[in-house]
């Protein structure tokens, strides 16, 4: 290394070198040119160990340099709530405001009262049940129910079950679950029917279509027998909106629901 480099830089004259050398021997102030290496090297050590000790983390560096690293924003709420006056408090704003906008909000409930599953399935808030958007026979295609609807008797039925969405605890719903669906937009005699028959002008079929698109204006079967008669059967017309027990050798809709119980 050359010495006589750094040994040519000057020193202010208020500390002659901080007697480590005289006047005599520095008289332009000049010190480091009389300075003897010894003493030279002793001062270039202390110069460095006090920048090192300027520069060392902090407490408060050390932690953030840890909340950078996992960049999670609970730790940067959590770096905030430690330092709520530190010298990162603005970038950890940032950082935060940035996550919570990059955070997707939930898609908004069809008739305030169904959500989205996003596979061809809406979840009732209300019941906790969770139905299929499309009656069996049809195929749903990612936004809509295709198809024509297939009609069974009711033992058959009864029967029916599918592997769908990720589920296979599908089944026909009772006549109380089924009756959940009926919708009259008239709101007469009330919005939401729960069997009873539809009056003013509604709109067909009974039942929220954003929700369950494409269903026909037809009678779908429940899974709850007729108590007065092993013939009978209950269901729901969705083109009326009432439950209804009707013969069960005849053919009609079916919806499957999961849940509840």
């Amino acid at each position: 290394m050359n010495w006589m480099f750094l040994r040519s830089f000057f020193i202010p004259r208020s500390i002659v070198c901080m007697g480590i050398v005289t006047e005599e021997e520095a008289p332009s102030a000049n010190c480091w040119n009389a300075l003897p290496m010894k003493h030279f090297l002793f001062i270039l050590a202390l110069g460095l160990f006090a920048i090192s000790a300027i520069a060392a983390d902090t407490p408060e560096d050390i932690f953030w340099k840890s909340v950078t690293r996992s960049d999670v924003v609970e730790e940067y709420r959590l770096y905030v709530e430690q330092y709520p006056k530190g010298k990162y408090l603005g970038e950890a704003w940032r950082r935060i405001g940035r996550a919570e906008a990059n955070v997707a909000k939930p898609a908004p409930l069809i008739a305030e009262r169904y959500k989205n599953n996003g596979d061809g399935t809406v979840t009732d808030i209300i019941t906790k049940l969770q139905w299929m958007r499309c009656s069996m026979g049809q195929s749903w295609n990612g936004s809509t129910c295709l198809g024509k609807t297939n009609e069974y008797k009711w033992e058959e039925a009864r029967q029916l079950s599918s592997n769908f969405a990720g589920y296979t605890d599908w089944r026909l719903p009772k006549i109380e679950e089924l009756r959940s669906l009926a919708y009259c937009s008239s709101g007469k005699p009330k919005t939401w029917s729960e069997g009873e028959m539809c009056e003013g002008d509604f709109q067909l079929p009974t039942i929220i279509v954003e929700a369950f698109p494409n269903t026909p204006s037809s009678y779908f079967w429940s899974g709850s027998p007729y108590a007065g008669s092993s013939n009978l059967a209950w269901g729901v017309s969705f083109s009326v909106g009432g439950a209804y027990y009707v013969s069960r050798y005849g053919s009609d809709s079916v919806r499957l629901v999961r849940g509840g119980q």
